[in-house]
């Protein structure tokens, strides 16, 4: 992870959203990609899911993939965060209609890292 800090040149990268809902103008479901390949070798992907119901729940689950040319592995992390609104009273409103805004202010419920060894 402490590489995915530096400032290595990006050879490539892209975002897509794969899946969108209004949730009948209560919030809002959306899943999304992205992809970042380094000039030094690895590459970087997050999924993203997130979901607020308005008024009531803010969630993000992401997966993190990073993997390098030099390396017979991967890294794979899942994360859930979470809060019920009541906990996002400090928060600033339109924070929580931006994904990457909302993401700060919600606390980890649960992490899970993997090494992917390859065959």
């Amino acid at each position: 992870m402490e590489r995915l800090k530096r400032r290595d040149e990006i050879v490539f990268h892209s975002s897509v959203t794969l899946f969108e809902d209004e949730l009948a103008d209560h919030g809002i479901a959306q899943l999304s990609a992205r992809i970042r390949v380094m000039d030094a070798g690895y590459f970087f992907v997050l999924l993203r899911f997130y979901m607020r119901v308005d008024n009531v729940l803010v969630r993000c689950c992401d997966t993190r993939i990073v993997g390098d040319d030099n390396q017979d592995f991967i890294i794979r992390e899942w994360q859930l965060r979470e809060a019920k609104y009541e906990q996002l009273k400090h928060v600033y409103p339109d924070d929580l209609l931006d994904i990457d805004r909302a993401w700060m202010h919600l606390p980890i419920v649960e992490t899970i890292s993997e090494k992917i060894q390859a065959l």
